[in-house]
């Protein structure tokens, strides 16, 4: 009966960790937090980009935005946004949003505390009225990952979380531009929140790609961020 016991505890901690272990690493579990990982319109596909602002290939991406007419979400870092307020300004002026990708992009902040959390969260609210942009809801965690700190701190926040449904892991050094883009267009449906990076040189060309496949294959000609504006 005790080994019985001790069995059961083994098994039910397991798979407590497990559970605990893909909430932590699948932004769309939605087991620590709710995040809109989807559009309710099923006529558009969202682009959003993490890690920028970058001096060289954000302005160059927002050139093609425009060109476009695709409105996006930005989801910049702290550290990098306060050396380029400029390019900032520009986002929103072209009709784009903005959102907190904490400060530093620390890959070790999901170990932080909930107040070292909404500490990063706030600096970066600082960066953005010290550039005249205004405050912002929306928030991406680094990597995608939740746990609880992360959680209490985004609520204490009051920001809207923000995952995807199409990761392109652009990131990836040992694959080919049209690797990437085949993997999106696997996933890409109307309603789509799809995860680019606009400090990869390759992102303008999987943009306009994605956006033609989008037209021409799944007959979606709306791609905007209207539904992310108010919290």
């Amino acid at each position: 009966m005790f080994q019985a016991l001790i069995i059961i505890t083994i098994l039910l901690t397991v798979s407590l960790t497990a559970y605990l272990a893909y909430g932590a690493a699948d932004i769309k579990s939605g087991v620590f937090v709710k995040s809109v990982c989807r559009l309710r319109s099923t006529q558009t596909v969202l682009f959003t980009y993490d890690d920028g602002p970058d001096p060289e290939i954000t302005p160059r991406l927002l050139d093609l935005l425009k060109r476009l007419d695709i409105k996006a979400v930005f989801f910049v870092i702290g550290e990098k946004a306060e050396r380029h307020p400029e390019i900032l300004r520009r986002i929103v002026a072209d009709g784009h949003l903005i959102g907190n990708h904490t400060y530093r992009h620390n890959p070790f902040y999901a170990f932080g505390t909930s107040k070292q959390i909404a500490a990063e969260l706030s600096r970066t609210e600082r960066v953005f009225a010290e550039a005249g942009i205004g405050k912002t809801h929306l928030f991406r965690p680094p990597l995608g990952i939740t746990n609880f700190a992360i959680a209490n701190a985004a609520r204490r926040k009051g920001c809207t979380t923000v995952g995807w449904d199409v990761r392109s892991f652009d990131t990836r050094r040992n694959e080919t531009r049209e690797t990437v883009l085949a993997r999106v267009k696997r996933k890409l449906k109307g309603g789509s929140i799809v995860l680019l990076h606009d400090r990869m040189p390759n992102v303008c060309w999987l943009t306009e790609q994605i956006a033609d496949y989008a037209r021409n294959e799944l007959n979606i000609n709306t791609f905007d961020n209207e539904e992310l504006r108010r919290p």
